[in-house]
């Protein structure tokens, strides 16, 4: 058996069969000068694929309650996430900086909104720090709608999973909640984030700060996760299995 440490995200208990989630290929942006005939076309890919996300998550947010306290965090990610997309003062920073260096499109988009989370994670506010995360994920999903990358699916991680990971966006801790994971392990997310924030409001034992985690599990190894102490179990003993199952 082995054990290891972390940082207490989300109280609780689980026990379930390890699920790695690999981590996303890095994005390759594209990065090289155009002509200035080409701005409006570069543009208008930009604004297509911002429209396409925006469906997507209407989707997650029509799904959800409007009157169900336990869906009230999660309409407000969505919104969140749908509120950056149309951010005028934001869009208004990459068309600028889009139309005086003539980037393509795509580096213009990702250098701003890298920019953008770089500020909020030297703000000195955790809170504000958190939501760092949060524009690198909404505008991450449009590059790859641009640039025609299909990430790991979600969907595919199987019930009563531990799931182990690097970090996780708010959208996929969202729907993992409903596909009755037995906890979450992670290297990244702090405490104020809102993949925690989600995870508390679920009732998913969560533990962070767990260094590269996701490369000292394996799939299929039986894994406890206790949220309280911190503590991940990694093959158990029958006798540890069976004092978890009590607790």
């Amino acid at each position: 058996m082995e054990v290891f440490f972390g940082i207490p995200a989300a109280d609780g208990t689980g026990i379930g069969t390890a699920f790695v989630i690999p981590d996303p290929v890095k994005r390759a942006i594209p990065q090289h000068h155009i002509k200035i005939e080409h701005l409006n076309a570069g543009w208008k890919r930009f604004e297509l694929a911002s429209e396409n996300v925006i469906v997507e998550l209407s989707k997650h947010l029509d799904s959800l309650s409007k009157t169900d306290p336990k869906d009230k965090i999660q309409r407000e990610v969505f919104e969140t996430y749908i509120l950056m997309l149309g951010d005028p003062v934001f869009l208004k920073e990459v068309r600028d900086f889009y139309e005086k260096e003539l980037f393509n499109i795509e580096y213009a988009v990702s250098f701003k909104a890298e920019e953008y989370a770089d500020r909020l994670r030297q703000s000195g506010n955790e809170y504000l720090s958190e939501r760092a995360q949060d524009i690198t994920d909404v505008f991450g999903r449009v590059l790859d709608e641009m640039l025609d990358i299909h990430p790991f699916d979600i969907n595919s991680v199987p019930d009563g999973a531990v799931i182990f990971a690097n970090a996780l966006s708010s959208s996929d801790t969202i729907i993992l909640s409903k596909r009755k994971i037995a906890g979450l392990a992670l290297c990244e997310g702090g405490v104020s984030s809102h993949v925690v924030i989600l995870a508390r409001n679920y009732g998913i034992p969560t533990i962070t700060g767990l260094d590269d985690i996701n490369k000292k599990v394996h799939n299929g190894e039986t894994a406890i996760i206790d949220g309280s102490s911190a503590e991940v179990l990694i093959s158990p003993d029958r006798s540890t299995i069976d004092d978890y199952k009590a607790k």
